[in-house]
């Protein structure tokens, strides 16, 4: 995940949502973020549509946002769950909490959860104690990143 604080047109991020038992499962996704401008246009249609479009809205540009994804559907008659097309159908017939989520990670309101399967970000201050406890000086570690460059 980026921690810019500007976006790029152009870019794909990784996104993940983590499953809530009861309510949906955890989906994997790639997207392109949402600019500011298109963000604003959008909410500002709330107050001026009704309810039903201003959520047909809101899934025709969550789908224009995302790239892929690996939402799966019932399972066929052996037993498999194929992933869905990524069409305004399916986003449209996703749970609302899901739903919701996704529009907020895709106009920058809210991060992605930390998905499992990949490493976790080191913050500086572990990277040092994990500097420290192997024992690598801090010259050590000037004299790689030196020699990288």
């Amino acid at each position: 995940m980026l921690n810019n604080i500007s976006t790029q047109d152009g870019y794909t991020e990784d996104g993940y949502l983590s499953e809530v038992p009861g309510i949906h499962e955890a989906l994997r996704f790639t997207y392109r973020p949402m600019l500011l401008e298109e963000r604003d246009v959008i909410d500002g249609r709330r107050g001026q549509i009704d309810a039903f479009s201003f959520a047909q809205l809101c899934v025709k540009h969550i789908k224009m946002r995302l790239r892929t994804w690996d939402n799966k559907g019932a399972p066929d008659a052996d037993g498999v769950r194929q992933v869905l097309p990524l069409t305004e159908e399916n986003v449209r017939t996703l749970r609302p909490h899901l739903s919701d989520k996704l529009y907020l990670i895709v106009t920058g309101s809210r991060a992605s959860d930390q998905d499992p399967e990949k490493p976790q970000p080191i913050a500086s201050g572990e990277a040092e104690l994990q500097r420290i406890l192997s024992g690598e000086s801090s010259a050590q570690t000037r004299e790689g990143t030196d020699a990288k460059n």
